[in-house]
């Protein structure tokens, strides 16, 4: 009990050559699985599963492959990157050239009727709604030069009761409507 091991410190046994039944502190290193250096490194043949929390001195969790960043959740500033290190929104989706960025499936045993959406979107107040409420899905278009601008939009609005919506596909500035 109490021992600090400093330096290069090499443990072998017939069963676990370390186990830490309180907590540990480390402050440098741990490479599991590897000799590679890196801030924690898991490595497995088949899948890796962490029971609790994963952090670092940031916050952000990044999940990599290769050493590219493929997932980044920052639970502080509540933003999910797929693809990317840095999300500028709820949830940014970045994808290689060629590449779909979103595919939702929802799979089912109905062949004639409608079931579950594989997609639902909602705009929500929070107050009571009234006539002209709406909530709209942003069409837009970016580039290294304009960086986004949007083109376009398909908005859904309540039309005189609750339950009942309009549905509205505009452009903007100046855009043309093509059927």
């Amino acid at each position: 009990t109490g021992q600090i091991f400093t330096g290069t410190t090499t443990f072998s046994s017939a069963g676990p050559a370390l186990t830490v039944t309180n907590n540990a502190s480390i402050g440098g290193t741990l490479a599991v699985g590897t000799t590679t250096a890196n801030n924690l490194i898991v490595t497995n043949s088949s899948t890796s599963t962490f029971a609790g929390p994963v952090s670092g001195s940031s916050g952000d969790l990044i999940i990599a492959r290769g050493g590219s960043g493929s997932l980044l959740l920052n639970p502080y500033g509540g933003n999910v990157g797929i693809g990317t290190t840095t999300p500028a929104t709820s949830l940014s989706i970045q994808t290689p050239n060629n590449t779909d960025a979103l595919t939702i499936t929802n799979i089912n045993d109905k062949t004639n009727t409608f079931s579950n959406a594989a997609l639902s979107l909602s705009s929500k107040t929070t107050g009571d709604m009234a006539d002209g409420y709406a909530g709209y899905i942003g069409l837009n278009l970016e580039d290294a030069t304009s960086g986004r601008v949007g083109v376009a939009q398909i908005e859904w609005m309540r039309d005189g009761a609750d339950n009942s919506g309009a549905i509205r596909f505009t452009t903007r500035n100046a855009g043309t409507f093509v059927q």
